[in-house]
């Protein structure tokens, strides 16, 4: 072979070698774009998820601090009747001690009158 066989078959080579790298970069790519996507999508789905769980334990977090505002009131307006029962009680003993004395002192006073008798 001569010099110029030889440099025709080696830029043939290089050429076709040259081709074949940049078959092999367009499909490393392509692979490379098509993962990608696949992860975009996936990043996707669980951010979309991430987010509806979220939204969740917002709206449940909210149930429960409106129970519990509810609970407090509750428990607020029961204090306010054990004050108001407690009230009445105070009241209801101070009368029963006042009646007590009232009848003591009208049957110390009838005694006599029985004793005439």
């Amino acid at each position: 072979t001569t010099d110029r066989e030889t440099r025709t078959m080696l830029s043939s080579l290089q050429t076709s070698m040259a081709e074949s790298k940049q078959a092999m970069l367009a499909e490393l790519s392509q692979s490379w774009r098509a993962e990608l996507g696949a992860l975009k999508d996936e990043f996707a789905g669980i951010s979309a998820e991430k987010d509806r769980a979220l939204l969740e334990s917002r709206a449940l977090l909210s149930t429960r601090e409106s129970n519990v505002a509810e609970y407090t009131r509750t428990l607020a307006e029961k204090d306010s009747t054990i004050v108001e029962l407690r009230r009445s009680i105070s009241q209801l003993e101070a009368q029963v001690r006042s009646l007590r004395e009232n009848s003591s002192e009208d049957a110390q006073r009838l005694l006599p009158d029985r004793q005439r008798l």
